[in-house]
């Protein structure tokens, strides 16, 4: 079953905040209080956000975080990467040196369409397109 974690999940309610509130920059305070997360967890995420270039911080009096990107240039691929690493169907996709069956795989590098389309699919749908509700 392709299922994201929780923290990814909450990584989306996080940048719905984020991208609910672009006029000053949030601290992890205040998101964590806009999106009723816990402050520890929303911090960790936002770290990872930003070491993915989806957001980025303000230091001082004033300061927090803001999106790198408008909503509608931030795909759910970009988030899904930043949160869990490079999506693939199976391992041997980007590591076939793991694989090991790899010698006498008969699909050996059949799944690389279907991972195209499915990267290809979660790119083409922006957070915009998730707080707009659009439809498939």
């Amino acid at each position: 079953m392709l299922r994201m974690g929780k923290m990814t999940d909450y990584a989306f309610i996080i940048l719905d905040v984020l991208a609910d509130n672009t006029e000053r920059p949030l601290s992890a305070q205040a998101v964590s209080a806009l999106s009723k997360l816990p402050e520890p967890t929303v911090s960790k995420i936002l770290k990872i956000l930003t070491k993915g270039n989806l957001i980025y911080s303000v230091r001082g009096a004033g300061g927090g975080y803001h999106l790198s990107k408008l909503v509608n240039e931030i795909s759910v691929l970009d988030v899904l990467e930043a949160m869990e690493g490079r999506i693939s169907m199976v391992e041997c996709i980007d590591s076939p040196h793991t694989c090991v069956v790899i010698e006498n795989c008969p699909i050996q590098g059949r799944w690389n369409g279907i991972n195209a389309v499915l990267r290809g699919a979660l790119s083409e749908w922006s957070l915009d397109d998730l707080k707009q509700g659009r439809a498939a």
